[in-house]
């Protein structure tokens, strides 16, 4: 069924309803009533793809709502920038490394300005760092605990900055694994 709006105040069925390759052209002007019903509908017969769409559908939905705290409102951000609300894996992928990359920045910013151990900064009179050793710092950054690292722990700058990336790398991390889960088992 193709259809341009649709509207649901309630169902019932007395067996199992099949709401599968339904398609709103235009879902954005569907009420979240709507929206919801055709999602616990899919959800009742297993079609994880499908229901991912509508609940992307439904929190695009809510995103637009003006009554929406600001706590949601920043969590829904980070959910759709993440990984489009379960729905795009490679998203988080480059959520991961884009968000990676920013901390990494920022920590060498900050360790040009203050004093530490750590090996690289932003550096325009001496020789530059090599691109091994920039590339393997980048990766231990991103990838290692690195809560023993007294280099980074030599100052609480940088140090501050390493536990808030390992925060939002996780975060990336997590949201692409949890893109998966529509491929996996019920």
């Amino acid at each position: 069924m193709s259809c341009d709006k649709i509207k649901l105040n309630r169902t019932h069925f007395d067996k199992v309803a099949f709401f599968n390759d339904i398609n709103i052209r235009n879902p954005d002007n569907c009420d979240l009533k709507t929206i919801r019903l055709i999602k616990n509908h899919l959800l009742k017969v297993e079609n994880k793809i499908d229901y991912l769409k509508y609940n992307a559908i439904e929190h695009n939905n809510l995103l637009r709502n003006s009554k929406l705290s600001v706590n949601d409102r920043i969590l829904l951000n980070l959910n759709k920038q993440s990984n489009d609300f379960g729905n795009n894996w490679i998203l988080g992928i480059k959520f991961t490394i884009k968000i990676g990359v920013q901390f990494f920045l920022l920590l060498l910013i900050v360790n040009s300005f203050v004093i530490s151990r750590y090996p690289l900064y932003f550096n325009f009179k001496e020789e530059i760092a090599s691109y091994s050793q920039i590339l393997t710092e980048f990766l231990k950054f991103i990838f290692s605990f690195g809560f023993d690292n007294k280099e980074i722990q030599s100052n609480g700058f940088l140090y501050l900055i390493f536990i808030a990336s390992k925060i939002f790398i996780g975060y990336g991390i997590y949201q692409t694994i949890s893109a998966f889960r529509k491929y996996g088992k019920s």
